[in-house]
């Protein structure tokens, strides 16, 4: 069964972060995001490329962001640094929170409640699945009919990675759980807290679903377009079932449907 949103959702609650925090982790969380990544290319590409040692940084990163090996273990290092700076940021806005309100920490909640880390119902599993379905379906049939391949940029990465089972698991599992919590998670939840009942909930959609296709940069205007029309889709599983998990679960879903051509094909 559902578990009720800790979202604040009536005057009563205090939302966690001020309207200045918000504003600060908006534009924190978007500079982490970017650079943890360009760090872990970097590290991953030194690892696995001990000939390019000698190049300068941005010729390393370049480099690394063509082998499927480097990019796959450097998503997996970027879970773990997202993570990190996901738990600082919360508890230290937490410990701020204790501060301006002149309350306990214990009166706040943990970062699995604020993220609302906890079950969801199969019946809205089902649903948002069948939602998501019918967005593959069409995003397919416009790709074809447009002929556009947003995905084109994995044929040099799926092809150059070795063993090439990482890269998918990298692409399908580990990304799309280090990009919910930072855009359905923090980010969605720092937004909503803000405005009572649905007006914050729709405003945290749109607007983190607007970040979230700004970070894609590798993909063209048909594939930002998808990709913010998935990201609503997302922010929707997120509010309907009261939990983070449903919206990485579908994002793992439609990553496997993205990277199943090349699975096949392999």
């Amino acid at each position: 069964m559902n578990q009720p949103s800790i979202i604040p959702s009536s005057p009563t609650k205090k939302p966690l972060f001020s309207k200045l925090g918000v504003a600060v982790l908006v534009l924190g969380m978007l500079a982490c995001f970017l650079l943890v990544q360009f760090i872990s290319v970097a590290i991953s590409a030194l690892w696995i490329l001990p000939n390019n040692q000698q190049l300068d940084l941005v010729t390393l990163i370049a480099h690394g962001s063509l082998d499927g090996t480097v990019i796959a273990l450097s998503v997996i290092l970027t879970l773990f640094l997202l993570s990190v700076v996901v738990g600082v940021w919360f508890y230290f806005q937490r410990y701020l929170a204790s501060r301006r309100y002149q309350r306990p920490l214990s009166h706040f909640p943990t970062i699995f409640q604020y993220l609302e880390i906890q079950r969801f119902s199969l019946h809205t599993a089902m649903l948002m699945v069948g939602l998501l379905i019918v967005f593959v379906v069409i995003s397919t049939v416009l790709t074809y009919w447009l002929d556009e391949d947003p995905s084109a940029f994995l044929d040099v990465l799926y092809w150059s990675a070795q063993p090439r089972w990482l890269l998918v698991l990298a692409v399908v599992v580990v990304a799309p759980i280090y990009e919910e919590l930072v855009f359905r998670g923090i980010l969605w939840s720092a937004i909503s807290e803000q405005w009572v009942g649905q007006k914050g909930l729709w405003i945290a959609s749109i607007t983190t679903s607007v970040l979230f296709a700004m970070i894609h940069v590798q993909y063209g205007w048909y594939g930002l377009t998808t990709i913010f029309v998935l990201a609503l889709l997302l922010s929707l599983a997120r509010i309907k079932s009261n939990s983070l998990w449903l919206p990485i679960v579908l994002h793992i879903i439609n990553n496997g449907f993205a990277m199943g051509d090349f699975v096949l094909s392999g």
